[in-house]
């Protein structure tokens, strides 16, 4: 039994439980004696969808291969006589459903129409009629544009007790509150199980009746699990994996917040994140959001200040991580702990920040650097550049020869040691020339 029909569109509520897969040779099988309250309901709406069915009495039953079909409808009010039948065949049908098959069940009767028909899997059919049905799950496909109350005269004869314990019950009587519509799944099918009158409200435009052509949409048309684990991670959608072509996405609850990522936990090895968990400023999207730290960024500049890139002055938004330093302000625009004051990264800070560079802009000049001859610069910021500067005087050797007057410009001056006594080249120049011109041979006028 595989599926089946074009999904029949009913708004996206259905449509996340529908699947359109081409029609193939699958079939319905309909058990009934007689049309309920003279209404042929389930002909009409099996016909509106489409689906192919067969329709046998409730005495064929026994002799009639159920795994056969993809889906199994049986009718409300067929009397004593068949119900019998149907709760002697109770086991067949039980089988039907775990191999796959969806099952239809009626359970609604008149008061006289004893022994009433079973609850698959468990559960005892109660006669109890009431006009006011209450909806439970108004977003599952069953109910899908029921309103609620479900009313009708009546708009179900019996109710359920005493059902398994993972039967999802959808309507409640409006009296004593047990279940009168309820979905159970077992092995790889499953039973929609009902004591709606809804042949009698389908003809009488009641809710019962929207329940009816629900039940045939979506029984013909629901997606049941293969037990196939097609991404991986070690769950199927018979395990409740919501997406079995998301390894990221599984039933399991890792860290027991009660949310699993098919819960739409964001991150299951975080208990203290899941949807609806109270945000808190830690780096994390506590609330499953897609924000992290909503309402910690105080100066809305994009960064908190408990986020790995901490802002460091959360009320000014001028001031985080990455933003333009402003130098020598003594404010740390980007948060790194500092303040730019080192712009030529020489290792000195600048004079303007209280430091001994006398010039930021060029990382050659700093205290006690070479001091380059002739570039007009104070390069070791000393005060006093090139001729004016002590280490580098005027006429000053590029050579460790001393003073010859061999000096090149941009040349790191040759200076005399620490200590000797230093004398301007302009002074030495001077003595040479007077010395030259007394040795020179004085020069008389020739006789006339």
């Amino acid at each position: 039994m595989t599926k089946k029909l074009p999904a029949r569109w009913f708004g996206p509520a259905l449509a996340l439980c529908l699947i359109a897969t081409p029609a193939a040779a699958q079939e319905a099988l309909l058990i009934q004696d007689s049309n309920p309250w003279g209404y042929t309901a389930w002909q009409s709406e099996l016909a509106t969808a489409a689906v192919p069915y067969t329709q046998i009495g409730n005495a064929s039953v026994s002799t009639t291969q159920l795994e056969l079909y993809d889906l199994v409808i049986t009718s409300s009010v067929q009397g004593s006589s068949s119900n019998t039948t149907l709760n002697g065949l109770i086991t067949e049908f039980e089988d039907y459903v775990t191999q796959g098959g969806i099952l239809i069940w009626s359970g609604c009767t008149q008061s006289s129409d004893s022994p009433y028909p079973e609850a698959p899997f468990g559960g005892t059919n109660n006669y109890g009629a009431d006009s006011n049905n209450v909806v439970m799950d108004p977003a599952h496909p069953l109910l899908l544009n029921v309103v609620d109350p479900i009313y009708g005269s009546s708009a179900s004869h019996n109710y359920w007790t005493d059902l398994p314990v993972d039967a999802e019950i959808l309507v409640t009587h409006s009296s004593n509150a047990n279940p009168i519509l309820y979905v159970l799944y077992r092995g790889n099918g499953l039973v929609i199980a009902s004591t709606h009158t809804w042949e009698h409200g389908w003809g009488n435009g009641y809710g019962a009746g929207t329940v009816l052509a629900n039940a045939v949409y979506w029984g013909w048309t629901v997606e049941l699990c293969d037990d196939v684990d097609l991404d991986g991670d070690g769950y199927t959608d018979c395990d409740g994996d919501c997406n079995d072509n998301d390894p990221s996405l599984t039933p399991a609850d890792v860290d027991m917040d009660g949310f699993s990522s098919c819960d739409g936990d964001c991150d299951d090895g975080r208990a203290n994140v899941y949807p609806g968990c109270d945000e808190i400023c830690d780096d994390y999207d506590n609330n499953c959001d897609g924000t992290i730290d909503e309402g910690f960024d105080y100066d809305y500049d994009g960064y908190t200040t408990c986020g790995a890139e901490v802002d460091c002055d959360d009320y000014n938004a001028g001031i985080h991580p990455g933003a333009t330093e402003v130098p020598y302000d003594h404010i740390d625009q980007d948060c790194d702990g500092y303040d730019l004051t080192d712009i030529d990264m020489d290792g000195f800070d600048a004079a303007e920040a209280g430091g001994t560079d006398c010039d930021d802009q060029n990382a050659a000049i700093y205290p006690d650097a070479p001091e380059i001859c002739d570039n007009g610069l104070d390069d070791d910021c000393d005060g006093a550049p090139d001729d004016y500067d002590d280490d580098c005087a005027e006429g000053g050797d590029d050579d460790s020869a001393g003073y010859d007057g061999d000096y090149t410009p941009g040349i790191i001056c040759q200076c005399n040691a620490v200590g000797e006594p230093r004398v301007p080249g302009l002074v030495v120049g001077l003595i040479w020339l007077v010395f030259r011109r007394l040795r020179r041979p004085r020069r008389t006028a020739a006789p006339t």
